[in-house]
């Protein structure tokens, strides 16, 4: 039987952590969604204060975010979820756009007052 030296032991050893810290350590980067924020916090930042920015980052859904990282206009759902979580953000930063389904009823929108 061949008992290995302590010298190689610990070498083995050694080699045997390096190799589980190589594949626990794998750094892919940043993901798809990770690269989208950061580019759409830029162009946000460029044209808003940064508490405006930020509220409106953050009040954005998914499907709004995709569509503002195209080079296309803006349009449907993700054109008024935009324009409402912008709006809301303008208004008052602070409070933060915390939903970005349409309200039941828009306060700005009134019917004429009748003649009466």
């Amino acid at each position: 039987m061949i008992v290995p030296s302590p010298l190689r032991r610990a070498i083995a050893v050694f080699a045997l952590a390096l190799a589980l810290l190589a594949s626990c350590s794998s750094d892919d980067g940043p993901t798809d969604e990770e690269l989208r924020r950061e580019r759409i916090e830029n162009r946000l930042t460029a044209s808003f204060p940064r508490n405006q920015a930020t509220c409106i980052l953050d009040g954005l859904d998914g499907p709004a975010l995709v569509a503002l990282d195209r080079d296309a206009d803006l349009t449907g759902k993700a054109l008024e979820t935009y324009s409402r979580v912008v709006r809301s953000c303008v208004e008052d930063p602070t409070a933060g756009a915390t939903t970005t389904t349409a309200p039941e009823s828009d306060p700005t929108t009134t019917a004429p007052a009748g003649d009466g």
